[in-house]
């Protein structure tokens, strides 16, 4: 898990950065879970390609395993609180959900959490 004063680096993965809210245990690649808006398939983060994200903010995105559209960055925060930009500020790292359905969460407890999309 990075650390806070770590230089994050790609491949940064959402579960790494998730696991800075304190959850225990932190879910792991698999039990987060995304739906691509172009071929409809329901997948986990490790069923995606990560590849280096394209904007300097952000680490990693995280593309559909059919290769479709990106679905998920993960990266630094906005330098000023944006309300609704989508992005989820877990210590001085985010995640940020790109599909309209976000990002399912499966926690320890059973239940599940979603993070949504900013507002578009």
């Amino acid at each position: 898990m990075p650390s806070s004063d770590a230089v994050a680096q790609h491949p940064l993965l959402a579960s790494e950065v998730i696991g800075l809210s304190g959850l225990d245990p932190a879910p792991t690649e698999s039990q987060l879970w995304v739906d691509c808006p172009v071929c409809m398939r329901h997948q986990s983060l490790a069923e995606a390609h990560v590849e280096p994200a394209d904007d300097p903010q952000d680490i990693t995105a995280y593309r559909c395993a059919n290769g479709c559209a990106v679905l998920l960055l993960t990266g630094h925060p906005n330098p000023f609180p944006m309300p609704g930009s989508g992005r989820y500020r877990l210590g001085d790292l985010a995640v940020a959900p790109l599909v309209e359905s976000g990002l399912l969460i499966d926690m320890p407890s059973g239940n599940q959490v979603r993070l949504t999309p900013g507002v578009r």
